[in-house]
């Protein structure tokens, strides 16, 4: 008797047949996440799901690669933390000496001071314009991208 038929059956259920008569295997596809190949062994219109030692293995496999997913997420959203404290930091402490250096070069002048900032807003303008990502807020691209809109540069 193989496994098949000594697994009770509930009234008016189907099962999918397989290789042998057995149950189907379903192969994880490489084109898909872990994820998703663990969402396919409850897919809909699977009518039963054999809870076998090959199901357990399948599912501990997918288990480690989503732990694995997991900790690739977190190590990224540190390292991305880091680097963006990290750059907040060289922003703030530029514009502390720009306004260090500003004052010692405008001390008593206010129309030099007005010449100085002058220069740094073409400056920044030189620097800004052959990039077109770079101008504006940025908030309307933002929203379109949490809404879904693939952008492209």
């Amino acid at each position: 008797i193989s496994t098949r038929d000594s697994m009770p059956k509930a009234p008016g259920l189907t099962l999918p047949e397989g290789k042998d008569g057995g149950y189907p295997s379903y192969p994880a596809s490489p084109t898909k996440t872990p994820l998703s190949n663990m969402a396919r062994l409850f897919r809909k219109g699977t009518h039963a799901v054999v809870i076998d030692d090959a199901h357990h293995q399948r599912c501990e496999d997918l288990q480690v690669q989503e732990k694995s997913i997991l900790r690739n997420f977190w190590l990224l959203l540190i390292v991305t933390a880091i680097l963006s404290s990290s750059l907040s930091f060289l922003i703030d402490r530029f514009t502390w000496a720009a306004g260090l250096l500003r004052h010692t070069l405008t001390l008593g002048a206010p129309l030099k001071a007005i010449g100085f900032n002058v220069g740094l807003a073409c400056l920044a303008r030189i620097i800004v314009r052959p990039t077109m990502e770079a101008e504006g807020s940025g908030f309307p691209e933002m929203k379109a991208m949490l809404f879904g809109k693939v952008l492209f540069n």
